[in-house]
């Protein structure tokens, strides 16, 4: 039927959202500076993979980055926590716009 492969056929639109890259150094996860450019489809929320706040380097709670922190932890994936891009972004714009109504 000429539904389904209207459906198939659809053209989709990627667009790009950043996530933080990690490196383990001293004993701990630190989030990178530059962030890494990912991709998704266009009405979808961005995924980027995280260590666990007690992730380490080694053993039983080693976090192995995947990706340069884009997209959800793997299946099975140890100590890796799953967040949204727009967490991240949100959590820079709440204190800005806090910031612009009390100076109002």
């Amino acid at each position: 039927s000429s539904g389904i492969n209207a459906e198939c056929n659809k053209e989709m639109k990627a667009v790009e959202f950043e996530c933080s890259p990690y490196t383990y150094t001293d004993s701990k996860w630190t989030e990178g500076e530059t962030k890494t450019k990912c991709f998704k489809l266009e009405g979808t929320d961005g995924k980027c993979n995280t260590p666990a706040s007690d992730a380490t380097n080694e053993g039983d709670t080693k976090f192995t980055p995947a990706n340069k922190g884009c997209g959800a932890c793997a299946d099975g994936a140890i100590k890796c926590e799953t967040v949204s891009s727009a967490l991240g972004l949100s959590a820079l714009l709440l204190p800005l716009v806090a910031a612009f109504f009390a100076l109002c």
